[in-house]
């Protein structure tokens, strides 16, 4: 990030957000398991997906959310980042998600 902020200067942050959506847009379209993880996500019901109850959050609200955030990406494709190449997002998305099962693996 700090790489980002000196080559862009000044408004920086928010050319970071408009590349944070082009990524996130890319690695939806692009990866072969981050549309079916979505769709998985939407189609949960009841303690499926083990809600647990949270002050201020309401399992209702959530499932709205998932799936209003879902059918959004699916007609979504803004893509490609002018920073972030397809290959880095790619890589970096599917280490992220290796890293998470582990990171899950180790709290069950």
């Amino acid at each position: 990030m700090r790489d980002f902020q000196e080559k862009h200067g000044e408004g920086w942050y928010e050319k970071w957000q408009t590349e944070m959506r082009l990524i996130e847009s890319y690695a939806f379209n692009n990866t072969e398991w981050a549309c079916g993880l979505w769709a998985r996500m939407a189609e949960c019901e009841g303690d499926a997906f083990g809600f647990v109850e949270t002050p201020g959050v309401e399992r209702d609200v959530l499932m709205a959310d998932i799936c209003r955030v879902f059918e959004r990406k699916k007609v979504v494709n803004i893509g490609p980042s002018a920073d972030f190449s397809p290959e880095f997002i790619t890589l970096f998305v599917d280490n992220a998600a290796d890293e998470f099962v582990e990171f899950l693996k180790e709290l069950i």
